[in-house]
């Protein structure tokens, strides 16, 4: 997110002082003078923007760069199948009931993300919550799959040293558990 960040804007790595910082402490960070500038995400966001803090980039910008994914090692995946495939089934049920009875499902997940409901359902706004048919088209053969969004992160990380070499994003594509999951 930084990177395209920072490409977008005409900033290099080199104009920046990357402060690491966790997730709990962005907010503190900012408020304190400790940081110029946060790359975070709701319920974070929020709050700082509340705070004051502008947005001067956010991920509407690169459309579909991106995406949460659920990584499982091949042995894992072997040894645990049946309760990834109950994790999976989990995850798009709960899909499901937050379209069904969004108010509902807004005060149950709120409470976890430290937000009323409604400021939950905000948070939602900017994002696309993937269904089964879209993440079959991700992770699967597709021409329209990640493919090229996993090549470009993985050639940014090789630039960056954060990986040594790039494997091509067919080791990392598999749709076999969602086309699994139960309807």
């Amino acid at each position: 997110m930084l990177s395209r960040a920072l490409q977008k804007s005409g900033i290099t790595p080199q104009d920046v002082i990357i402060v690491p910082v966790t997730l709990e402490e962005h907010e503190s960070a900012y408020l304190s003078d400790q940081v110029d500038a946060v790359v975070t995400f709701d319920p974070q966001r929020s709050r700082l923007v509340d705070a004051g803090a502008n947005v001067v980039f956010d991920s509407s910008e690169i459309p579909g760069e991106i995406v949460d994914v659920l990584l499982v090692r091949p042995e894992l995946a072997d040894q645990e199948n049946s309760q990834i495939k109950t994790l999976i089934d989990g995850y798009f049920e709960a899909l499901d009931y937050l379209q069904q009875e969004p108010g509902d499902a807004a005060r149950r997940m709120a409470v976890r993300e430290q937000l009323s409901p409604d400021e939950f359902l905000e948070s939602l706004e900017g994002l696309k919550l993937t269904d089964r048919q879209e993440n079959q088209r991700l992770l699967g053969d597709s021409t329209e799959n990640l493919g090229p969004v996993i090549q470009n992160l993985q050639s940014l990380m090789v630039q960056n040293s954060v990986l040594k070499i790039s494997n091509g994003p067919s080791v990392l594509l598999d749709d076999s558990f969602v086309q699994e999951a139960t309807p």
